[in-house]
């Protein structure tokens, strides 16, 4: 009944019923600004994401607990990407849902790499600084992702008759970004290395650079066919259907399980520093690991979506955790030094750990957006797809601080890594290898296939407990989050 009940509030968007006999086509003209969104984000935080660990590492010197603060500030507006669906379901901008606030956030994502570069070059900038703009840049990406990611949803939406096409739009979306995410690492690999090769851009030209790249993606995004808004519901009801969405087992069980799934899977936070300080890593090294990871990435996710497809999400995450399971704990013999025992150099020893790392992620990209485009309710698509892809972002940042928890019981500061203490990286490591082999547990709880993901969605068995659950799991980690990232700044 309550199911009924709410498919009937929301109903469906005029003009996004599917046409008889229309064709599935991602690259018309209509839709091919969104992909030109997915590229310019991948481009933009791939190209950037050496460059920026050399120029704190090298410049601003750094401490592993200041590179892990800052990249926390960075993933931090992931964490509110919920709000920014929340505000484009309630209120249209421009006359859009989406397009307006993609364009409001492009141009802030524009303008931020602009004055980081400005700034970088007349060396005017701290650590705090850098936190500070990389975040403003951060926030303008968050709000064109949560609009592109909300205009996938409707287009899925818009062939409901067909249970595939929501996986479809998720495969050409996400190849479409790792496509983008290898070319900007290619690019942040070739172009910023003055020091290495005596010839390239500073990191304060490259941001100029890539902002210029974004400006020129943005008419792009004028060109995508987004239906007029014919109603929206209003804020309070929008939270209060958002609470009976988050009482389904098809919605509370898969996201309780990949959260804590994630949250078992810690970084290493001082690793940057011991290939940097400890192992003399070049910036061109390090951007090679870079670029390998995301080629790796692109090959998984396109491996999945040409012969995986059919396999069960519980077999495909057991099986990569195990794989991940396996590398991590080859990094303890980088660590120790045993791999010069067997002839192995310290990057190609690096570089297969990455890459399987990388290829992993890329295997479990599309089942997982999948699995959530299945869980959206119509009218709601940007603030339900940004309310769980914002509970499974933290994930991220609360395994950082658990990581930084752990890496401060041993000595893992840039002096030991100049001294070539790496006893304490050694336990690092080990305790992290241990927990992400207890999170192979969880995969039991994941839903088999689509198919079982909606028969679980249609069934609708509710928990009011898991609900409260979810709420609380929510709140208290956006809470530890920012406290533990203005500790680490201050």
């Amino acid at each position: 009944g309550g199911d009924v009940e709410h498919d009937q509030l929301l109903g469906a968007p005029s003009g996004m019923g599917q046409q008889p006999g229309e064709r599935f086509d991602m690259l018309s003209m209509g839709r091919i600004g969104i992909l030109a969104c997915y590229f310019g984000l991948g481009f933009a935080t791939h190209c950037l994401k050496t460059p920026t660990t050399m120029y704190m590492v090298h410049v601003l010197n750094a401490s592993p607990a200041q590179q892990t603060a800052v990249g926390i500030v960075n993933g931090l507006p992931w964490c509110f990407k919920v709000f920014f669906g929340f505000l484009s379901d309630w209120r249209p901008f421009l006359g859009y849902r989406c397009k307006g606030y993609m364009l409001a956030g492009g141009s802030l994502q524009c303008l931020s790499l602009l004055l980081l570069g400005l700034f970088v070059s007349q060396d005017a900038v701290s650590v705090f600084g850098l936190g500070l703009l990389l975040f403003i840049c951060t926030a303008g990406r968050i709000q064109m992702d949560v609009m592109a990611d909300s205009l996938c949803v409707q287009l899925s939406h818009r062939y409901e008759s067909n249970s595939e096409i929501g996986t479809k739009v998720a495969a050409v979306a996400w190849s479409t970004r790792f496509g983008a995410n290898v070319l900007g690492a290619l690019t942040g690999m070739s172009v910023c290395n003055r020091e290495a090769w005596g010839w390239g851009l500073s990191y304060g030209e490259l941001c100029l650079f890539v902002g210029t790249i974004q400006f020129c993606i943005m008419p792009a995004l004028f060109t995508i066919d987004e239906p007029a808004p014919t109603g929206s519901l209003p804020f309070r009801q929008q939270l209060e259907q958002m609470y009976l969405v988050v009482q389904k087992q098809s919605v509370w069980q898969p996201l309780l399980t990949i959260f804590f799934f994630n949250i078992l899977n810690l970084p290493v936070p001082p690793w940057n520093s011991f290939l940097i300080k400890g192992l003399g890593f070049h910036g061109w090294e390090l951007g090679s690991l870079v670029l390998v990871g995301n080629m790796m990435g692109l090959c998984g996710c396109l491996i999945y979506r040409t012969h995986l497809t059919r396999t069960s999400w519980r077999v495909l995450f057991a099986v990569c955790g195990l794989i991940q399971c396996g590398f991590s704990s080859m990094q303890l013999m980088l660590v120790s030094r045993d791999n010069e025992r067997v002839g192995l150099s310290d990057f190609w020893f690096a570089l297969g750990d990455d890459a399987a790392t990388a290829l992993v992620e890329g295997l479990q990209t599309l089942p997982f957006a999948a699995m959530l485009i299945t869980m959206c309710p119509r009218l709601q698509e940007g603030s339900s797809f940004a309310l769980f892809t914002t509970f499974i972002n933290l994930s991220g940042p609360m395994s950082r601080v658990c990581g930084v928890m752990v890496s401060n019981i041993w000595d893992c500061s840039n002096r030991a890594m100049e001294m070539q203490d790496f006893t304490g990286l050694w336990n690092v490591v080990a305790v992290t290898t241990v927990l992400s082999l207890l999170s192979l547990s969880l995969v039991q709880y994941l839903p088999k296939s689509s198919e079982e993901s909606m028969i679980m969605h249609t069934m609708g068995q509710q928990s009011e407990f898991h609900a409260q659950l979810f709420i609380a799991v929510f709140g208290a980690s956006m809470l530890v989050v920012v406290l533990d990232t203005l500790y680490e700044l201050g």
